[in-house]
């Protein structure tokens, strides 16, 4: 298991956090929230680590019914951490997505934390971005995708 942050990682953590949340490019609303979502007692733990460096975001932990909240979490225009499955959040999020202009960058990471995912908004929403500065702050690898 992962070390927890030190302090000295907190705060370029946040600092760099909070740049890349101030100027998405797309959202459907101008809503600034951060929800992270975690299905698993170790990805709670996760989520509580990213939490600690993101004191406004929003721990959502096993939501009910889950495709319905997290559908509307996204339409609301909030930027969404998954610690999950990718099929899971795939299937879950497929009805509400619209176009790369303008739906919420979304975040998947495993459990352990060792893999941050821009699934959803990567160069358009920030998510490539976001997902880097998540993945060296927990020392894990970005996986990014876009060509």
């Amino acid at each position: 298991m992962k070390e927890p942050m030190s302090k000295s990682m907190k705060e370029p953590m946040a600092e760099s956090m909070a740049e890349s949340m101030n100027a998405p490019k797309n959202t459907k609303t101008s809503s600034r929230t951060i929800r992270i979502i975690a299905l698993t007692e170790a990805g709670q733990r996760l989520a509580l680590r990213i939490q600690s460096q993101l004191e406004s975001a929003q721990i959502c932990y096993k939501p009910q019914p889950f495709a319905q909240t997290v559908q509307q979490f996204f339409e609301q225009g909030d930027r969404l951490i998954f610690i999950c499955a990718t099929g899971i959040v795939m299937r879950s999020l497929a009805p509400v997505i619209e176009h790369k202009q303008l739906d919420p960058p979304v975040l998947v990471l495993d459990e352990l934390g060792q893999f941050v995912i821009p699934l959803l908004s990567g160069h358009e929403g920030g998510a490539n971005d976001w997902a880097a500065d998540i993945a060296e702050a927990l020392g894990a690898q970005p996986v990014i995708t876009t060509a």
